[in-house]
């Protein structure tokens, strides 16, 4: 039993690379041979990873643990739900159970709670930017910004400074409006990334 224990991770992330390397080839316009080689590789990968969830159930004392926890999640999903973009979850198998996974998440959940006030302010600085934005430009742009709903696509792509391009203001209120709503975005996006780093190096 504890050789098959050893053995699982090493098969399953190799199972994993396959699928991705399946699933990316399956959007290829394909022969009606080279798709029915797909299909059955599919199908042999699913049961790889039902074989290996009911191999873990089997080599743990705490079974409704497992099958409670993230990784029993990830390993039943993806042998459930074994369709189209769904195989993407197959991807978390690799670093549910990474030793690094765990790190971070410990760390996402010292900080839980500035994260969620980090979250509310991000919120109300894109409504409020599309509110801004909205009444500088929707004289000018009726198409573009004619109400707020049309603004919030403006305000997102602004702060989280993305910066399509697509819309833009031109009046000269609308563009001093949109400097500094860029440049709050900095800040928006480093709020996050500093609370989880600075976590991570506190449980180091």
């Amino acid at each position: 039993m504890n050789r098959l224990v050893t053995w699982i991770d090493p098969i399953s992330s190799v199972a994993v690379l396959i699928s991705l390397v399946e699933f990316t080839f399956s959007t290829l316009p394909l022969s009606e041979q080279e798709a029915l080689v797909s299909r059955g590789v599919a199908v042999a990968l699913r049961a790889v990873f039902a074989a290996e969830y009911i191999a873990r159930i089997a080599c743990t004392q705490r079974r409704l643990v497992y099958v409670r926890s993230a990784p029993g999640v990830i390993d039943l999903a993806t042998v459930v739900l074994d369709f189209g973009p769904l195989k993407l979850l197959r991807v978390l198998k690799l670093v549910a159970r990474a030793s690094a996974f765990d790190r971070l998440a410990g760390a996402v959940a010292a900080v839980r709670h500035e994260l969620a006030a980090a979250g509310g302010c991000a919120g109300a600085l894109i409504y409020g930017s599309a509110v801004g934005i909205y009444y500088c430009e929707r004289a000018a742009q009726p198409e573009a910004f004619g109400s707020i709903p049309d603004a919030l696509w403006w305000a997102v792509i602004t702060l989280t400074t993305i910066g399509y391009g697509d819309v833009a203001p031109i009046t000269p209120m609308g563009r001093v409006f949109t400097a500094c709503v860029a440049v709050v975005g900095l800040g928006m996006v480093a709020v996050p990334t500093g609370l989880i780093a600075a976590a991570l190096a506190s449980t180091s």
